[in-house]
């Protein structure tokens, strides 16, 4: 996530309660997976434990995608999570703008 951009960093391992992979955003809980094989569901539900674990309210798990750099990961969440983070995005009246894709 820091090459693009974002100010996370990963501590030393502690404790037993898993808090997350990732730290650095506030009120975040982002988990981490590499796996041979892909598996949302539970990579979603241990970064809602790890939530409940670090009491953030936002939680996202990032799933790495094979023969892909990690800009290309997926970035995973229950929709109603989806839903409450635009409902506080500031509405727009014109065009979205287009985001830079990354290589």
């Amino acid at each position: 996530m820091t090459e693009c951009g974002v100010p996370v960093f990963r501590p030393a391992l502690h404790g037993s309660a898993d808090k997350g992979d990732l730290f650095g955003l506030t009120g975040w809980t982002i988990q981490c997976k590499d796996t041979a094989k892909l598996d949302f569901a539970g990579a979603v539900d241990d970064a809602c434990k790890q939530a409940g674990n670090a009491k953030t309210a936002n939680y996202v798990a990032v799933v790495k995608r094979r023969g892909k750099g990690p800009a290309h990961a997926y970035a995973v969440m229950p929709l109603f999570k989806l839903v409450e983070l635009l409902a506080q995005t500031p509405k727009t009246t014109g065009p979205i703008p287009q985001t830079p894709r990354l290589p």
